[in-house]
């Protein structure tokens, strides 16, 4: 686009003319209309694999359901154990006191 355009005016430090060369326009008008037919497409195909997108959200938030679960089971094997702990040292005491008292 070398030597295309004319300089700028400079009327005041505010306000700057650029006078553009009627190729330049159309040059302009064609990318503006190249990005827009680009974002149109994007649009489509997005919206044409919606259902791809909404099967996503729901196997993530099943994902995340699960995982929810998988904690609390591992909460609960947890607490499991620590009874079972207490349990067996309950009964070591309980057989300790009638092996000591026959």
């Amino acid at each position: 686009m070398k030597g295309m355009s004319r300089k700028a005016v400079l009327e005041d430090a505010r306000h700057v003319v650029v006078v553009l060369e009627e190729r330049q326009l159309r040059e302009i008008a064609l990318v503006a209309r190249n990005r827009s037919e680009f974002i149109r497409d994007a649009v489509e195909l997005a919206l044409g694999h919606k259902d791809i997108f909404v099967e996503v959200q729901k196997l993530r938030e099943e994902n995340k359901a699960l995982r929810e679960e998988n904690e609390m089971l591992r909460r609960e094997v947890q607490e499991i154990k620590r009874l079972l702990e207490n349990a067996k040292r309950l009964i070591d005491v309980l057989k300790g006191r009638s092996e000591g008292g026959d």
